[in-house]
């Protein structure tokens, strides 16, 4: 049966629903005849057209988007017929949505409403329209007013597609929320959503065009699909700008369908600068002139002819009437750079801060770099406006970023068009048009056209000339000219920053392209101790890899420039490696680094500073003591030599003085393998969060005079099922707009805790546990006992121990056959220890077995908001109480599992093994091969091993013997208890007369015992005051004062302190010593008497109005 005769029975069979007889034209019918069967079948257009333009936001209704037919054909014909069958209104829409863009870029606020309120009024509401509106209430009031009315979408539309866009949108235009953690956030929405590939795909797409994303659907045939369910202008956007998308990538396959979609636009009259450019990029024969060319081509004459003063003028004047031609901003601020003028604002706010970041950032100056991301948020803002995607054209080329130069080239003059077509699709009628102007051979050069013709470029500016010529050089590989005009045009080339990155950059990868190693990592060493320049685009890392070949490692050892090189991609062992081959060839130990001869002080301290830390000079050193030793000795020369950095120095003595102390005390500390530097952690997430946390307290304080809503993807959803209805959700304390902010901030926090590259706990995971250390911890084990074998390609082989024992030819064969099948088992259960249960996971990562396990819900954290809601007083302290909070259950929650994981589940399932391998053997085995006994044994020495590496999970957060000081036995017990106790700070004063008192290490859990039960019984959450004076008493005895304050709400009972005193004396009344939930004491009094070995027959107490006193007395030996 043919396809039109079966369509006609499907047609007019009056048992097929009207859905059901669209949905056969959208699988059955070929996807070029969409527009002609509905245009022949009035109902069936009706159906497809239907909710195309929603009218009432509270019953606003996703659109039926049929079946999906996994073909970009069909799909995106599909949309296409609607557009098509639209155009008048898709066409009065493009003018709107430009009047609008160029409205709010020049303050006009009452216009920009009275354009988004005709096309609601005409067209009704879009994901476009509110987005606008959200963009007018941020910009001309202020982020409470978005934020009002996003709470106000969000209680009108109960649709999650509809929620997730319009909470992106309002993040997005949101001038708080920056580039970076636009970016985290939404990524963070998506990953929790419980949404298949296809809503994935539209929800990056739509939200965060600027995103390289790796789709699942390459094509984005996903996304035409789910634009299905929104008004025609949203699909007519999206369709748009996937075709840009799909020609970015040089998908040539659609192109004949992109190009008669394009064809019947242009012929209906859109003038869509997208539209356009789209025409002219597959057009071969003729082109669409944009109405604004003249003029901008005229600008760009004026300035590339050298003509500045005039350029300033003629763009200003442009902005002021077009402010949707970034390229344009670029002319006035470069003309203000090379006329060396400070910054000259214009009369339009938006406008006037988008050139201010400009000019900051192409002035190329290291205190400017944070130019640079705001200029990524202001394309992320505009980014639903071709002046957003302009913006991050210019970004990635100064970036030297040339991905995605075709797709932005589509938002762009169509000169830029010209040059891509060079290359991909040339147009010999659109070049010539452009090769009129002058300042097209100069962009020709740019963009490495192939063949451009050098000399035709023409200018008074001297700069520009120079920049043409290295550019033309460059492109062509003539590497040794390169570097011959830059030096002989220095003065010129690094008279102003712009030019001078450039010119710096051409000059570096021409040394590289030389293989010129020597030079260029001279030239690495002036730009990296140059203060004032930010040197963009130059990649270290290349110079790095071409340094360090591994062949010849050490070739260019001899110069510290390679050293400091190293130091950016190296650490610890690697470094030291090349540290020691350096001082060898300057014929140094490195005892003598802090006097080295020849070299300029700012290369000394840096060398000094960050290569000679303690990480990479232990090295050198037997003894970690040691090295510190050394490190403080370097730090005194730097405190002398470098008097600006002089109270870091000072700070890293301090700190190190009470490493050395707290390892001496805190043997089980020193064990543990785990590390998360969370100073540096801490810094880190301040600087980059400090913006969230600040719209946090924004919101809590709007929070006050309004209910606000924000959009909570934790919350379940099943969007198969929102895709045909929609959802009913009852608002509660979890959509609460303060809550999402705050729950935003504790996933990043905790994303970076656990897997910063810098800093992160997985780091310290993989190198210092999973990466062999644990396998090879177990196996030793039972190596030892030469019961497993090796693998060799794949296969277990025959253990050359057990050939070498007296035994016969059947039973050697058994045992053997019993090793390789042992030591598979061995290797199975210790590998899937390393996979699967020594492993981070949490509510994002799909690990049941990981033994590190950070999730988390709604219900929990809310809790904790409410909890600690009051701490969040700053950046800082809510970063803090954050990590603390992850560092305590890192510790005391999750290693502790662990820890009993492995000595209990781990070792019964080893046991099993052992075991079985024990059962199968034969009966006539001779005795003295002992196999048997070494079995036995190896349960043993299995038991001790995991106990050690129990121990090794305990994790440090700043970078013994059995007699330690007194004085570091307290302060370590602090550090303890504060741990402990997180949440509350601990203000300590202590005081002590004889610094050289030694104790034994295990007085250190009297203290902790003494210092918990401060802050318990203190009624107190916020700060604690604790005092410890340490006395000597009547020459016999050392006593010990803890003081401490509690809440005047709280009332002390003195009767158990009073019984404690009482049986002080009765040495052997320590049985509740065992027992959970006492204060103490008897744990103390056992400790005194059996551990610390100091306990005497006194013990005081005393309880004021405000401060109790615990007197402990010990036995005090004069030495």
């Amino acid at each position: 049966m043919n396809e039109s005769l079966k369509l006609r029975q499907i047609l007019n069979n009056s048992k097929i629903g009207l859905l059901d007889k669209v949905n056969f034209v959208k699988t059955e019918i070929k996807p070029i005849d969409f527009f002609k069967t509905f245009n022949n079948n009035r109902i069936l257009k009706q159906v497809l057209n239907k909710n195309l333009f929603p009218q009432k936001l509270d019953h606003i209704k996703i659109n039926e988007p049929f079946n999906f037919t996994n073909n970009f054909e069909a799909e995106f014909q599909w949309v296409a017929t609607k557009i098509l069958f639209n155009t008048e209104q898709i066409n009065q829409f493009v003018t709107l949505k430009e009047d609008f863009e160029i409205a709010i870029l020049k303050n006009e606020y009452e216009k920009a409403k009275n354009i988004v309120e005709k096309t609601i009024s005409n067209y009704g509401h879009s994901l476009w329209s509110i987005e606008s509106e959200l963009h007018i209430a941020e910009d001309e009031i202020g982020s409470s007013e978005n934020w009002q009315k996003l709470s106000n979408y969000l209680r009108t539309i109960d649709n999650p597609f509809y929620e997730f866009c319009i909470n992106a949108s309002s993040k997005k235009i949101e001038n708080s929320i920056s580039f970076e953690s636009y970016v985290n956030q939404v990524q963070n929405d998506i990953d929790i959503i419980n949404a298949n590939i296809l809503i994935k795909d539209f929800f990056v797409f739509n939200n965060f065009k600027l995103a390289n994303y790796n789709y699942d659907f390459s094509d984005l045939r996903s996304v035409i699909y789910i634009s299905n369910l929104f008004s025609i202008f949203d699909q007519y956007n999206t369709i748009i700008d996937i075709i840009i998308f799909n020609l970015n990538n040089k998908e040539v396959i659609y192109n004949a369908t992109f190009k008669s979609f394009i064809s019947k636009l242009i012929a209906t009259g859109n003038t869509d600068s997208r539209v356009i450019n789209i025409n002219n990029y597959l057009s071969q024969d003729h082109f669409i002139e944009n109405k604004n060319w003249v003029r901008i081509n005229e600008i760009f004459e004026t300035y590339y002819e050298g003509n500045f003063v005039q350029a300033l003028q003629s763009s200003k004047d442009f902005i002021l009437e077009y402010p949707l031609e970034f390229e344009v901003y670029e002319i006035y601020t470069k003309s203000l750079i090379n006329l060396n003028k400070n910054f000259e604002s214009i009369d339009i706010k938006p406008v006037s801060s988008i050139l201010f970041d400009i000019y900051n950032f192409l002035q190329f100056k290291k205190e400017y770099e944070k130019y640079g991301k705001k200029l990524l948020k202001h394309a992320l803002k505009y980014s639903n406006s071709i002046l957003g995607f302009q913006i991050m054209e210019f970004l990635s080329n100064i970036d030297n970023n040339k991905t995605n130069l075709l797709k932005y080239s589509f938002y762009s003059n169509t000169y830029k068009i010209t040059t891509q077509k060079i290359e991909n699709n040339f147009s010999e009628e659109l070049d010539q048009y452009f090769n009129r102007y002058n300042y097209y051979s100069y962009k020709k050069i740019l963009h490495g056209i192939k063949n451009a013709e050098y000399n035709k470029f023409k200018t008074k500016d001297i700069l520009l000339q120079i920049n043409a010529e290295v550019t033309h050089l460059y492109n062509n590989k003539d590497f040794i000219k390169v570097i011959n005009t830059i030096k002989k045009q220095k003065s010129a080339c690094i008279s102003i920053n712009y030019y001078k990155e450039r010119f710096i950059f051409f000059l570096f990868n021409s040394y590289l392209g030389e293989n010129n190693i020597v030079e260029a990592l001279n030239l690495f060493g002036t730009l990296f101790f140059d203060d004032e320049t930010f040197y963009l685009k130059i990649n270290f890392r290349e110079l790095y890899d071409q340094t360090f070949k591994e062949e010849n490692k050490f070739k260019y050892v001899d110069n510290i420039n390679s050293l400091i090189l190293a130091s950016l991609y190296q650490s610890e062992y690697n470094l030291y490696e090349i540290l020691d081959e350096f001082l060898c060839s300057q014929n140094y130990d490195i005892q003598d680094i802090i006097n080295l001869k020849d070299i300029k002080q700012d290369v000394i301290v840096y060398l000094l500073h960050k290569i000679c830390t303690i990480d990479t000079i232990k090295y050198f050193f037997g003894r970690i003591n040691d090295a510190e030793e050394f490190r403080l000795n370097i730090l005194s020369h730097l405190i002398k030599i470098d008097e600006i950095n002089k109270k870091s120095y000072q700070e890293e003595v301090d700190e190190i003085n009470k490493k050395i102390s707290v390892r001496n005390v805190i043997k089980e500390v020193n064990k543990g393998r785990l590390f998360v530097d969370i100073d540096k952690l801490k810094e880190q997430l301040i600087e980059k969060y400090n913006d969230d946390f600040n719209r946090l307290l924004r919101i809590v304080g709007e929070k006050k005079n309004n209910n606000l809503v924000g959009f909570n993807a934790s919350k379940p959803r099943n969007w198969e099922t929102s895709l045909k209805e929609q959802i009913q959700d009852d608002l509660n304390s979890y959509n609460e707009a303060d809550f999402i902010a705050f729950k935003n901030i504790y996933y990043e926090v905790r994303e970076q805790f656990l897997f910063s590259k810098e800093y992160g706990l997985d780091s310290s995971l993989s190198t210092r546990i999973r990466h062999g250390a644990l396998e090879n911890q177990i196996r030793s084990v039972f190596e030892n006992l030469n019961l497993v074998t090796t693998k060799l390609a794949g296969e277990y082989i025959d253990s050359e121990y057990w050939n070498s024992q007296n035994l016969d030819f059947e039973n050697l064969q058994v045992i053997q056959n019993q090793i390789k099948s042992f030591s598979k088992s061995v290797d199975e259960l210790s590998s899937a220890l390393k996979n699967n249960i020594i492993q981070i996971s949490h509510e994002k990562i799909n690990n049941v077995y990981a033994g590190f396990n950070y999730g988390t819900n709604d219900e929990k954290l809310y809790m904790f908001y409410l909890e600690f809601f009051d701490k969040f007083q700053s950046t800082e302290e809510t970063i803090d109480l954050l990590l603390n909070h992850l560092s305590t259950t890192t510790n005391f929650i999750i290693c502790s599992d662990i820890g009993n994981f492995l000595k209990d589940t781990v070792f019964k399932e080893f046991e099993k093994i052992v075991q079985q391998f024990i059962s199968q053997l034969p009966n006539n085995l001779p005795n003295e091969i002992y196999l048997l006994e070494k079995l036995n044994q190896s349960l043993t020495n299995l038991q001790f091993s995991l106990d050690e590496i129990s121990e090794w999970f305990w994790l440090e957060t700043s970078s013994s013997s059995q007699l330690l000081l007194l004085e570091d036995v307290i302060n370590a017990s602090i550090e303890i208890t504060q741990r402990l106790y997180n949440t509350i700070q601990i203000d300590y004063d202590l005081r002590i007369n004889e610094k050289q008192m030694l104790v034994y290490s295990s007085l250190i859990y009297v203290f902790n015992i003494l210092f918990s039960n401060a802050i318990i019984h203190s009624g107190l959450d916020e700060t604690i005051k604790i005092e410890i004076d340490v006395s000597v008493f009547e020459e016999k005895y050392v006593r010990i004062d803890v003081k401490n304050n509690f809440s005047s709400n709280n009332n002390l009972n003195s009767k158990n302190l009073k019984e404690v005193k009482e049986n002080w004396t009765d040495l052997k009344n320590i049985e509740r010593s065992n027992v959970e939930g006492e204060s103490g004491f008897h744990k103390i009094k056992r400790i005194m008497i059996y551990e610390a070995k100091c306990i005497t027959d006194k013990f005081d107490y005393e309880i004021t109005d405000n401060h109790v006193n615990i007197s402990l007395f010990l036995i005090y030996n004069k030495t």
